[in-house]
């Protein structure tokens, strides 16, 4: 467990917005870097929460800290973004954005939250609360950078932290872990699902019968839902396109 003590910690940005108090790190608009920590493969955990006055959540940290320019850096969010985020940042064209993970649940202020990230090789790892799949699983094989620091915050708002640890793992200690489906993979319906809808919507549409127009002026309401087939899918028969429809 690493001490939530300002002699261990290098602070950059509004150091008059960072405060260690019992076991605490409170920070906004800037972040705190821990002196004692370079490490490739590693498991950072810690829990943090954005307090109950705060206008958001924004719960940063980062980690294989090369320098201020590259690192990766993982993310919880609330309010309209909802996600977990996972990305490398390198100046001169290494940034890579490697994970946004939608949430099914709303991250709430107040709310003291874990997350586990785990470093192993190429792959990188991130868990929330005691789940047993990572929420974000992906492979780097280009960084430019493979070892370094941690640091937390980095967020606008106000952030705290606790329970921070660091430690060592097997290079292979990912290999066959598989993530968890996202909330979009279990909400989002397959092209085969999609179809099937499709065709049944198409189905409930009826040719618009026009009566006999008479010489003088007549009005018809054209209010309802309309279906009008596009040219690249018009087929068959030119003079009867609404067959298209009824396939």
């Amino acid at each position: 467990m690493l001490n939530l003590r300002e002699d261990e910690w290098t602070i950059c940005g509004r150091r008059e917005n960072c405060r260690f108090d019992g076991g605490i790190l409170s920070i906004r608009g800037a972040f705190a870097e821990h002196n004692g920590t370079s490490e490739e493969n590693l498991e950072l955990t810690f829990t943090a929460r954005a307090p109950l006055t705060a206008p958001g959540t924004e719960i940063w940290a980062s980690f294989r800290r090369y320098s201020r320019d590259y690192h990766y850096m993982a993310g919880l969010r609330g309010g309209a973004h909802n996600h977990l985020y996972l990305s490398r940042l390198g100046s001169g064209g290494y940034d890579r954005m490697l994970a946004l993970c939608p949430l099914d649940f709303t991250v709430m202020s107040g709310v003291w939250y874990t997350l586990r990230i785990v470093c192993a090789g190429q792959k990188i790892a991130v868990y929330l609360g005691d789940e047993d799949s990572p929420r974000i699983l992906c492979t780097d094989p280009d960084a430019p950078f493979h070892a370094g620091s941690i640091a937390l915050g980095g967020g606008y708002t106000e952030a705290e932290y606790r329970d921070v640890s660091v430690t060592p793992v097997n290079p292979a200690v990912l290999d066959g872990v598989t993530a968890c489906p996202d909330y979009l993979q279990l909400t989002t319906p397959s092209q085969a699902e999609k179809e099937i809808v499709r065709r049944r919507n198409r189905s409930l549409y009826r040719p618009y019968p026009v009566p006999m127009l008479p010489e003088g002026r007549m009005e018809r309401s054209l209010e309802g839902e309309w279906l009008f087939i596009p040219e690249g899918e018009a087929k068959g028969d030119p003079a009867d396109p609404l067959q298209a429809w009824l396939e």
